[in-house]
């Protein structure tokens, strides 16, 4: 879905129905992450037909995937969203929604899915509740390196990485044999 006037009516926003095709066929990927839904709720209150788009589009693209062979499929719930003036009480209420659902799919559909919603929302919140100014996105949408270090983090734990205590991505680099020459791979270095 994309509001009307989205980048000031220039253009709608990226529609991966419009797109999967083109990247599975020049990827042909075995292993898939998707992360979708920050933008599925157009930043607005929580509404019955935007949530069934979303579902909807889960599932499209849970099949698609499925239909193009891809082998390990894991779905990552949505990131936490940070309302400059409601804080995780605004736009991430509708995130919360859309994230039990998807952590649902678990049980009803034996999906694989990562919560990273939840744990960034907790992390939010602990550190807002001691300092009032704590962000993790400063657009409330894009987060920062500690930000995608608490989303890599829920990741590596689901696939079995001892990071619980690790408190950056960096520190983790000593105890994995190429674990320096993944990191040098990565936009973060």
């Amino acid at each position: 879905m994309s509001e009307p006037g989205h980048a000031d009516g220039k253009f709608p926003r990226p529609d991966l129905h419009e797109r999967l095709t083109h990247v599975l066929a020049a990827v042909h990927p075995d292993v898939v992450f998707a992360c979708y839904g920050m933008n599925d709720g157009i930043y607005m209150p929580f509404d019955e037909d935007r949530f069934a788009a979303f579902r909807n589009g889960i599932c499209w693209l849970h099949d698609e995937l499925v239909k193009a062979g891809v082998k390990e499929i894991i779905h990552l719930t949505p990131p936490v969203h940070d309302d400059k003036q409601l804080g995780t009480k605004g736009y991430n209420l509708v995130l919360d929604r859309y994230s039990q659902w998807l952590l649902a799919q678990r049980d009803s559909s034996a999906w694989r899915v990562v919560d990273i919603h939840f744990p960034m929302t907790r992390f939010l919140e602990e550190h807002r509740a001691t300092d009032q100014h704590f962000i993790l996105a400063a657009d409330g949408v894009h987060p920062g390196e500690l930000g995608h270090w608490l989303m890599a983090k829920a990741v590596l734990a689901w696939l079995g990485e001892p990071v619980a205590a690790a408190p950056s991505l960096q520190s983790t680099l000593p105890g994995n044999a190429h674990g320096k020459d993944i990191f040098d791979l990565s936009c973060l270095s």
